[in-house]
């Protein structure tokens, strides 16, 4: 099925590299954009994480950027189909190389994290996929160069790259605030949520688990994603 729908708003996702998943829920949802102004999305795919925030946030306005130009159609149908449009701006540009005078409050990305290049059939779900570590170092500089004094980035990522990530944003003089390890079951670490700041301050850590043992999604998974997910999808 092409279309989700959300709560508030639909996503069309046909001919998309990755459909939306577990990830993007976990993100758009822990993201914190209150009192936000200026919201970045770097790699918007179906813009999921944009429309996360705008229902979030009544006053925010996003730059969604996104390299493949069928992801910039579908993102820009899915704004256009929601009740936020006139605050989403879809751009079609490589994030690692937009080049704006503007500064953000908020920068959010659900990248390519795997360090390898994955086979695909489609170019597309190659791009969706595969990354390598200057492409997340690239993520890094663009970061530095774009956050305002007091802005937040927030980033998913697999739990084995969290030294790696924190090492070079500190590099960059970003430290973390939330370190939010991800479980699928416990005891089952797959990814990390990591928010930097440019202040250092004591980092709060929390550990997320996604799922039961049989399988059920934990309550606190339920009431985290409970503003978003519509009323017919089964918790």
């Amino acid at each position: 099925m092409s279309l989700f729908q959300f709560r508030y708003f639909s996503i069309e996702q046909a001919n998309l590299g990755l459909k939306i998943g577990t990830d993007a829920m976990l993100l758009g949802a822990f993201i914190d954009a209150e009192f936000k102004k200026n919201g970045l999305d770097l790699g918007t795919g179906s813009g999921v994480l944009s429309l996360m925030q705008t229902q979030k946030n009544e006053a925010i306005q996003i730059d969604a950027l996104e390299i493949d130009p069928k992801a910039v159609e579908i993102a820009q149908l899915n704004f256009q189909n929601s009740s936020w449009n006139s605050r989403l701006n879809c751009i079609e540009k490589d994030y690692l190389v937009y080049d704006t005078d503007k500064t953000y409050d908020l920068i959010f990305t659900n990248p390519p994290f795997h360090l390898e290049q994955v086979y695909s059939p489609t170019v597309n779900k190659k791009l969706a996929r595969s990354s390598d570590e200057g492409h997340l170092i690239g993520i890094i500089n663009q970061v530095t160069q774009l956050l305002t004094s007091d802005g937040d980035f927030w980033i998913i990522a697999p739990h084995t790259l969290e030294e790696k990530l924190v090492n070079w944003a500190e590099q960059k003089e970003l430290f973390p605030n939330n370190v939010i390890q991800i479980e699928g079951k416990i005891k089952q670490i797959k990814r990390v949520i990591l928010n930097f700041k440019r202040q250092k301050n004591s980092i709060k850590r929390k550990v997320f688990v996604v799922r039961n043992d049989d399988n059920s999604y934990t309550e606190e998974y339920k009431n985290l994603t409970q503003d978003f997910h519509h009323p017919d999808f089964k918790l």
